[in-house]
């Protein structure tokens, strides 16, 4: 009857929408790659605009001097308790144990404020001059309190961030949140700047720019300052080392599995549960050309386990 094939046409596409849509993942994967670019080449351009608007005799000072640069982020602590020989380890020594607060870095990376990074150089007078760099607003601000607390705790004189190499999940001893000369949310959330803040937190050192080799020291004006090498060098580290985006998490944002695709995932696990099921050694037999020794070793104990119930039957 006509209307049954009317009812027959409307289910084909979304039998076939279910079913026969090829993935998608490459061209969200260069997608998002396009997107990535362009945000950096315009977050690169607005910090440039930011630093070179900033008064002339600073801008000076970060133009003709080594740059060192600050992240801020919240205490990531937890307690951690270890055995600790009370002499020198031999036999028969007791071990008592010992607590203490300590972190990870890969905990420290997951909570570090991505929306702002202080920077700091050493003017003529070898005094501090510190400025807090909010990316995601397009702006900087000087905060001589921040130069203040980085000069007496020695802030200058620790290792960086990008000079680490080890272990991201070994422990290490916590460092402890302090007052800050202005309001961690500013990096973690992306809030409005207000000037006079306070909170508590932890500033890490995430790397040094070396100044640039000149003939003769840099003095343009903020027009001649935005197009100047160094400058340049500046944002691009800002945005390079600390982009308020990473282009790991853009990329799982945008292939995080949609309703259809997850229906997909579970119908096929459980077609395959099935099966495996039904068909003896269908399963063993995948694990044991699958050329990978974990599944392998799998495969072996499931094909023992197939012939055990096939006997018992």
């Amino acid at each position: 009857p006509l209307g049954s094939r009317k009812k027959a046409w409307n289910i084909c596409p979304v039998w076939y929408l279910s079913v026969c849509l090829p993935n998608i993942e490459s061209l969200v994967t260069a997608a998002v790659t396009k997107w990535h670019s362009n945000l950096q080449s315009a977050l690169t351009t607005t910090t440039r605009l930011a630093l070179s608007n900033m008064p002339a005799a600073d801008r000076r000072t970060f133009l003709n001097s080594d740059v060192t640069f600050f992240t801020l982020r919240p205490s990531v602590s937890f307690y951690e308790t270890k055995e600790s020989s009370s002499a020198g380890g031999t036999l028969g020594t007791a071990t008592p144990l010992k607590t203490q607060l300590v972190e990870t870095q890969q905990a420290r990376d997951g909570v570090v404020g991505r929306y702002g990074l202080v920077m700091c150089a050493f003017d003529k007078a070898q005094r501090l001059v510190c400025y807090e760099v909010h990316t995601l607003q397009g702006a900087c601000y000087k905060n001589e309190r921040l130069a203040h607390l980085i000069t007496q705790s020695g802030k200058m004189n620790t290792g960086s961030r990008l000079a680490f190499s080890g272990d991201l999940n070994a422990t290490v001893p916590a460092a402890i949140a302090g007052d800050l000369a202005t309001d961690l949310q500013y990096y973690t959330h992306g809030l409005k700047y207000y000037a006079g803040a306070e909170s508590k937190g932890v500033i890490e050192k995430l790397g040094v720019l070396p100044k640039l080799e000149r003939a003769i020291e840099f003095g343009g004006n903020s027009q001649q300052s935005f197009a100047d090498t160094q400058l340049r060098a500046i944002a691009k580290f800002i945005i390079d080392h600390h982009t308020p985006v990473l282009y790991k998490d853009a990329l799982a944002a945008a292939l995080k599995p949609t309703n259809l695709e997850v229906h997909r995932a579970q119908t096929r696990a459980i077609n395959e549960f099935v099966l495996n099921l039904v068909v003896p050694f269908r399963s063993c037999i995948a694990d044991l050309t699958s050329g990978n020794r974990e599944r392998v070793v799998s495969g072996t104990f499931g094909c023992v386990m197939d012939v055990i119930g096939l006997l018992g039957t």
